[in-house]
C-alpha cells in the first residue's frame, strides 16, 4: 500500500473498557448514533463474589449488537494460516473500509506501559495507515495508568511482532481478529436509531428500583465467572454493594480496581450528558434537573479520586469518608432519576 488512510474515529463516551470504549469510537462519528448510546447504558450490575472489577453496564457492546455496524469475525489460527502476510492483510482491511481489532503483545506497541518491558496482551484497534511513516494508527489503552488514546503509530513492523508473539493462552473468544465497518447499510438509509421516552422512564426505573433484567452478552473471559451462576446485584443496589466492599478493605486492606469506580463516573458522565439531550429536545422540562444530577456527578468524581488517592498511600479516614459519600449520592441519585423518569411520562 502506498497511500495513507484514516477511518473516521473519534473520542468514546464510555472509556472504561475496549469492549465499551472501541466500537463507541467508531459509532459516534456520526451523531445520530447519540440516541443510541443514550437509549442504552443506563442499567449497571454487580458480581458479588467477584473481588476487583466487579460492576459493568448491563448494556452489550458487541459489534454485532449496534446498528448500522458489520462485524466479520476471524480466528487467530484461521488469520495466521489463510494470511501469512499479516501486514498485507492488515492494510488490504484499513483499505475496504474495515476497523482492525485484535489482541496484541504490547511489548511491541509504543506508548503503552508494556512496551520494550514486559510482555502483555491486551486488545488495540487500528483504523489507518501512515505512508510516510509505514505505521499503523491506533486507538487503545496507552501511558501509565492506561488510558484510552486514539492517533498513535506503530510501526508496521512492530504491530507484525506484536501480532505473532501474543502466545498460545488466547481463549475461542478473546483470541480472534475483528473486522468492523461502519456505516454498513442493508437498505438505503439504514437505521435510524430513536429515543422513546417511555423506554427511557422504564430503563431509569428498572435502575432505580434495582430490578434484575438480563445481562449482556459481554466477553465471560475477562469476567472469570459464569454469570448465570452468579446472584448478581442490579441497578442503584450496587451501592450498598460497594460500601459493604469498602468497609472489608478498611478491615483487611484488600484493593478494589480502579475500573469499578470508572465504571461509575462512565455511567453518571452518560446520565448527565442523557440529560442534557433530553432537555434539548423537549422531553422534559426542568431546568434545574441538569445542575442537580452534576452534583451526583461531582460526588462519585470525589469518589474516584479519594480511592486513587487511597490505593497510593492506604488512609482508613477517606474510606470512612467515601461510606459516607456512597450513602448521599444512593439517595440524592434516587430522588433525580425518579422525578426524570415520572417527567418522561407525562
Amino acid at each position: 500500500m502506498s497511500r495513507s488512510i484514516c477511518l473516521p474515529l473519534t473520542d468514546p463516551i464510555v472509556d472504561v473498557h475496549s469492549l465499551h470504549s472501541f466500537v463507541q469510537s467508531i459509532i459516534l462519528t456520526q451523531e445520530q448514533m447519540l440516541n443510541w448510546v443514550y437509549a442504552n447504558y443506563i442499567h449497571l450490575f454487580a458480581i458479588p463474589d467477584k473481588t476487583a472489577d466487579f460492576i459493568h453496564f448491563a448494556t452489550s457492546s458487541r459489534p454485532q449488537d449496534i446498528p448500522n455496524l458489520f462485524l466479520s469475525r476471524l480466528h487467530r489460527d484461521q488469520v495466521n494460516r489463510w494470511f501469512p502476510d499479516i501486514r498485507g492483510f492488515v492494510l488490504d482491511c484499513l483499505e475496504q473500509g474495515y476497523y482492525f481489532s485484535t489482541l496484541v503483545n504490547e511489548f511491541y506497541i509504543p506508548g503503552t506501559s508494556a512496551f520494550q518491558t514486559y510482555d502483555y496482551p491486551h486488545h488495540v484497534m487500528f483504523y489507518g495507515y501512515d505512508a510516510e511513516q509505514d505505521a499503523l494508527l491506533a486507538a487503545g489503552y496507552f501511558s501509565s495508568p492506561p488510558k484510552f488514546a486514539k492517533e498513535r503509530q506503530v510501526p508496521l513492523a512492530l504491530f507484525e511482532k506484536a501480532f505473532k508473539t501474543v502466545g498460545q493462552d488466547v481463549t475461542s473468544m478473546n483470541g480472534t481478529v475483528e473486522l468492523i465497518r461502519f456505516p454498513y447499510r442493508d437498505r438505503p438509509y439504514g437505521i435510524r436509531p430513536e429515543l422513546s421516552p417511555r423506554h427511557l422512564a422504564r430503563a431509569l426505573e428498572d435502575y432505580v428500583l434495582s430490578r434484575k433484567t438480563e445481562v449482556p452478552a459481554i466477553p465471560n473471559f475477562n469476567l472469570g465467572i459464569d454469570l448465570n451462576q452468579s446472584e448478581l446485584v442490579f441497578g442503584i443496589g450496587i451501592y450498598r454493594l460497594l460500601t459493604d466492599r469498602l468497609r472489608t478493605q478498611t478491615e483487611t486492606g484488600a484493593s478494589l480496581h480502579m475500573k469499578t469506580f470508572q465504571t461509575l463516573l462512565n455511567h453518571k458522565t452518560v446520565m448527565l450528558r442523557r440529560i442534557r439531550h433530553l432537555l434539548d429536545i423537549g422531553y422534559i422540562e426542568d431546568r434545574e434537573a441538569y445542575s442537580r444530577y452534576q452534583d451526583v456527578w461531582k460526588d462519585v468524581r470525589i469518589l474516584h479520586h479519594l480511592y486513587l488517592k487511597n490505593s497510593v498511600k492506604f488512609n482508613k479516614k477517606n474510606l470512612d469518608f467515601m461510606t459516607e459519600l456512597l450513602k448521599k449520592i444512593e439517595i440524592n441519585e434516587k430522588s433525580e432519576l425518579s422525578r426524570i423518569g415520572d417527567m418522561l411520562i407525562r
